[in-house]
């Protein structure tokens, strides 16, 4: 494959994935407009939802979770305390 094949079969390749990537966006009910800040807000204020939760259930002590914790860990964390 020569580099500007290459180049033209990268850019396709992005291309597909931003398409899954708005189709499931768009499966997940957030509209097709939606600004990536606008998610990472959502995102972001869930977090602190749940180490408000966490922290709760907790007898106010919040763990110190690294930033970057997937919001399915933090789920799971709220999970396990609250169960036991």
């Amino acid at each position: 494959m020569t580099e500007a094949e290459e180049a033209h079969w990268g850019a396709g390749h992005r291309a597909a994935w931003r398409r899954v990537l708005q189709t499931s966006l768009s499966e997940l009910g957030f509209p097709e407009d939606a600004t990536r800040e606008a998610l990472f807000l959502e995102l972001e204020t869930a977090r602190a939802a749940l180490l408000t939760l966490i922290g709760d259930l907790n007898n106010g002590v919040v763990p110190d979770y690294p930033p970057n914790l997937h919001l399915a860990d933090l789920v799971r964390q709220v999970e396990k305390r609250a169960v036991g």
